[in-house]
């Protein structure tokens, strides 16, 4: 390739320099510049097969071995590793000084892949391809690392445990999530693990070390600590929702920062964009709602079936939509005929998940056919403890078109209660009850 690639460049100096007048000057710098990057660049990656996989004569194994690590990360790899070994194997002790980030696993990883007792760097990084790779690489991957499935997915928690130091309970947590659903059958291990994007991102996520990178982030920046949420229901949740959602969550309401009004969660949430609603009950289960457009206020139900229902304590748990029914998030107050209060996936007085616009009170009926078989509480009825709502992504914008649509209907709402009524009967949404305090029931 050197000699094929030097032996063209001269030729390019002789076309220069016979034709140079009929030529085009640029087009031969821009020659000149192709062949010797392609120099450059078989050079490189040459050194680099060449350490990573052993010096070989045959075309066949000069060839990448890699299907998934981009040459980036092998020669990153290439770099690290050599500032480990002079050779092109590491011992137990070496594999447990580069890999400290993968320490619960690396007595498994070690012993699968040694041979007469040290781990070739071809070996390591033909792992970090499958695990880094499509599901059914992972899949038969971590069966060669731990044996069982059982065994596999325990032991990617404790590689996540271990990198961002959560306690054994939480770890528990995250093992019991995962063990919920996880098929018996090694043969479906793959096709689980495309179902359940989240195992699949979590792999990815705690074996990227392989290949000296940091992990993406599985939890979202947030504006505030939660005092409801730990971190490992926090990942599990945030994964559930839309791509475009996981990034930053900021919060709406909080009952410890702004006390016990519902009238206080309606202005804060109202129109916010798509969001996370969580409770505490005073009997210490704590579970929630993503309402995947918001909440607006009105009669009207808004969202889609990438809404879910969630459960945090005793243990994490998510209950997708069956997509049965449209009926999403809903929030109104003050009426006579339709519920007062905010929901999700229920009518009436059944619902998987309600909270009355007398605050402090609500219901979590079981079963509910909006969403996977649930009982959020363990009870019909729950009193609140505690509460947070969370916007996550960024707020939807208003155009000025909308804006002005607001106010236009706040002043009409305020002067005449008969247009109230009628926009309400026709299924317009009431923006402005969300920016004031309910008014006194009457005495009859």
């Amino acid at each position: 390739m050197v000699f094929f690639c030097a032996s063209y460049l001269c030729n390019v100096n002789k076309l220069s320099s016979t034709h140079f007048c009929t030529c085009n000057v640029t087009l031969q710098i821009t020659i000149r510049i192709f062949v010797l990057r392609s120099v450059i660049f078989f050079i490189s990656n040459h050194s680099v097969s060449s350490f990573l996989m052993g010096a070989k004569t045959s075309t066949a194994a000069e060839k990448s071995q890699f299907v998934n690590l981009s040459a980036d990360q092998l020669r990153r790899a290439e770099v690290e590793f050599r500032r480990c070994t002079k050779t092109k194997d590491l011992d137990y002790d070496q594999i447990v000084e580069i890999y400290s980030a993968l320490q619960p696993a690396v007595p498994e990883i070690y012993k699968a892949l040694q041979q007469d007792g040290r781990c070739s760097v071809s070996n390591i990084l033909q792992l970090a391809d499958s695990v880094l790779g499509d599901t059914a690489s992972q899949a038969a991957s971590l069966l060669k690392v731990f044996g069982t499935i059982q065994k596999a997915l325990s032991g990617v928690v404790s590689i996540y445990a271990h990198q961002h130091e959560l306690s054994t309970t939480e770890s528990d947590a995250l093992v019991d999530y995962f063990l919920g659903d996880s098929p018996s059958d090694e043969e479906r291990f793959s096709r689980w693990l495309l179902r359940h994007s989240t195992a699949s991102q979590l792999i990815s996520h705690v074996f990227s070390p392989l290949v000296f990178e940091e992990g993406k982030s599985l939890l979202p920046s947030t504006s505030h600590s939660s005092s409801l949420l730990p971190h490992s229901a926090t990942m599990v949740i945030n994964m559930h929702l839309p791509a475009d959602r996981r990034s930053e969550w900021t919060l709406l309401f909080s009952s410890v920062l702004y006390g016990s009004s519902f009238s206080q969660i309606v202005a804060k949430i109202n129109g916010e964009g798509p969001c996370i609603v969580v409770v505490t009950s005073s009997n210490g289960k704590t579970f929630g709602c993503f309402a995947s457009a918001g909440f607006l206020m009105g009669p009207r139900y808004h969202g889609d079936a990438t809404s879910f229902l969630f459960e945090v304590q005793p243990q994490i748990r998510i209950f997708s939509a069956t997509g049965v029914t449209n009926n999403y998030a809903y929030l109104n107050i003050q009426q006579n005929t339709m519920p007062n209060g905010l929901g999700i996936g229920g009518s009436e007085s059944t619902w998987p998940f309600f909270i009355y616009e007398e605050y402090g009170k609500g219901i979590t009926l079981p079963n509910i056919r909006s969403f996977e078989k649930c009982h959020l509480s363990g009870s019909d009825t729950f009193a609140i403890s505690a509460i947070e709502v969370w916007r996550v992504g960024e707020k939807p914008r208003k155009n000025s078109f909308e804006d002005e649509c607001i106010r236009s209907e706040k002043s009409i709402i305020d002067k005449d209660p008969q247009t109230r009524a009628l926009l309400e009967m026709t299924g317009r949404t009431i923006h402005s009850d969300a920016y004031r305090e309910p008014a006194p029931l009457l005495d009859s």
